[in-house]
């Protein structure tokens, strides 16, 4: 069992809720065997994504799916930076801003400080993990 454990739910319902209990059930008790209690942070979805969650994103996922998932189009396996710019664009998307003079510019979505939610990370995170189990990664 790795070290690093790192789950977020958004609680829209009960179900949700239960899945929560089981997961904490599942791994409370080898974490604290350890001597690493599992940590436990409730937030609104509105407040600013966590270090947790942006630690989990770039110390954990990102290396393993660029360790794991090689691009489809060359089959060449890329750096965790080029996997980071390829998956918040496709499952954040972009953003438009207006300048002072009225022009319309397009980026890519940020996920710095301020610039996301903790509910959006959650959203990222999730979905981003659905699709890289789909490429072969399996998540502890």
């Amino acid at each position: 069992m790795s070290d690093r454990l790192y789950r977020s739910y958004l609680l829209t319902g009960p179900g949700v809720w239960r899945h929560v209990v089981e997961v904490v059930k599942a791994h409370a008790r080898a974490f604290i065997d350890r001597d690493k209690p599992l940590m436990v942070i409730i937030c609104s979805q509105e407040h600013d994504a966590t270090d947790s969650q942006r630690a989990y994103w770039h110390g954990v996922m990102l290396p393993r799916i660029a360790d794991e998932i090689p691009d489809e189009e060359t089959g060449e396996l890329r750096p965790v930076a080029w996997w980071h710019e390829k998956l918040v664009l496709e499952f954040l998307g972009m953003t438009e801003t207006t300048s002072a003079s009225g022009k319309i510019r397009r980026t890519r979505r940020s996920t710095a400080r301020g610039k996301i939610t903790a509910g959006e990370y959650a959203d990222l995170i999730q979905r981003v993990q659905v699709w890289a189990a789909h490429q072969g990664v399996e998540w502890d």
